[in-house]
């Protein structure tokens, strides 16, 4: 007998489920319990958990591989080449996966990505983020804004950041440690999600602290550019020139990520040189 999202189960349903269960003889009915620990709204202590002795093998599922990912996409009908792009924007979160690629049979499975995601996608990220304590994802929206930062860079940008949070986060799968000190979002659908809970004069100022402690020309000006609605001319052509540093430097996507916010901040009237 498998009993799934197990969460849901009220205590008077579990009794009767679990009461049949012992009342079949030991060793004929096996059964397997699958449970979110992380679903928003879903009670910690549900029906379920009392009715599970404590001798019982529990097993976390972690996120999927890259190799996983890309077994799933090959399963659904999918080319293999878009496993990689499907494991980035979610991370190995197993629901994550199956929300992007399941219906899009016939179209790219990240082709909400860059632009608006599905309710199902959102609600995924959702949950993910509130597994932590609100304390823990407040010290993390500014992270959203940043490529891959530092921890060198976040502590100089602000002082007061916890370490401990930091942890949490990586401890719940929401952070992903990267070579070089780095640190990064595990999922890009889910840092863009967490910067939708951002204000936009929230915003502003945080690309602008981020701008006047970075290191790295190219992500000051960055930054520099992001931090306002409507740039200077002198601000779009530090843009420019950044974008083609990161391009000679190898960093297309990055260049592509500058010109393409320019663009965005471009009056209509001269946008069309950009464009």
């Amino acid at each position: 007998m498998t009993v799934d999202d197990a969460q849901w189960l009220d205590e008077a349903s579990a009794a009767v489920l679990f009461g049949a269960v012992r009342a079949v003889d030991a060793g004929r009915v096996q059964t397997v319990v699958a449970r979110s620990t992380a679903w928003t709204g879903a009670r910690r202590d549900d029906g379920a958990a009392a009715h599970v002795p404590a001798h019982v093998p529990k097993v976390r599922l972690g996120l999927l591989t890259l190799e996983e990912t890309i077994a799933f996409v090959q399963d659904r009908g999918l080319p293999v080449g878009r496993g990689p792009a499907v494991h980035r924007a979610c991370g190995g979160h197993p629901l994550l996966v199956r929300a992007l690629v399941d219906g899009r049979t016939g179209q790219s499975p990240t082709a909400g990505i860059s632009g608006e995601t599905s309710a199902d996608v959102a609600d995924l990220c959702e949950a993910w983020l509130a597994s932590v304590p609100r304390h823990v994802r407040a010290s993390l929206t500014p992270l959203a804004l940043t490529q891959q930062p530092t921890l060198l860079h976040l502590r100089r940008t602000w002082p007061a950041l916890d370490d401990g949070h930091i942890a949490v986060a990586l401890a719940a799968g929401i952070l992903s440690p990267l070579p070089g000190d780095r640190i990064g979002f595990a999922a890009e659908l889910l840092r863009r999600h967490a910067v939708t809970a951002i204000s936009g004069t929230a915003r502003a100022a945080a690309h602008r602290a981020l701008a006047a402690t970075a290191a790295d020309p190219v992500l000051a000006a960055r930054h520099d550019l992001l931090s306002a609605d409507r740039p200077t001319p002198g601000q779009l052509t530090r843009a420019d020139e950044a974008a083609r540093t990161a391009r000679e430097g190898g960093d297309p996507a990055l260049a592509a990520d500058i010109l393409l916010a320019a663009a965005r901040r471009t009056p209509s009237g001269q946008r069309g040189h950009r464009l």
